[in-house]
């Protein structure tokens, strides 16, 4: 985990603390890529507002097998899930470390372009 941080801030992003949760935001806020639970399950709610947000999410889970986006109605809450539609652990990303920050560089990119 202490290398998921010193890369994440390596890349200008915020680790946001919340009274239950992690967040990983962009350095403007506006972008969260992750939000760590106590429970150790993740989310990526505020992600499927956006055209980008829904981009990243099919992305990310075409990183891990059997998983899905679940799509809320104001996209605010979407995120993805496994296919029995448990949330994504910790583990898991920390599996695809590599993989996810390709990922996040990306948007990052795509973030600074606009």
């Amino acid at each position: 985990m202490c290398y998921l941080r010193k890369s994440a801030e390596q890349r200008g992003l915020l680790l946001d603390a919340g009274s239950s949760t992690m967040m990983i935001k962009s350095p403007d806020k506006h972008f969260n890529f992750l939000a760590f639970q106590r429970d150790g399950s993740i989310r990526n709610y505020r992600c499927g507002s956006s055209k980008l947000g829904i981009a990243y999410l099919q992305k990310l889970a075409e990183l891990f097998d059997d998983t899905i986006i679940y799509e809320a109605s104001n996209g605010f809450h979407s995120t993805i899930k496994n296919d029995d539609d448990t949330y994504l652990k910790v583990k898991d990303i920390l599996g695809k470390e590599q993989e996810w920050f390709a990922l996040v560089d990306s948007v990052l990119s795509e973030l600074s372009s606009d």
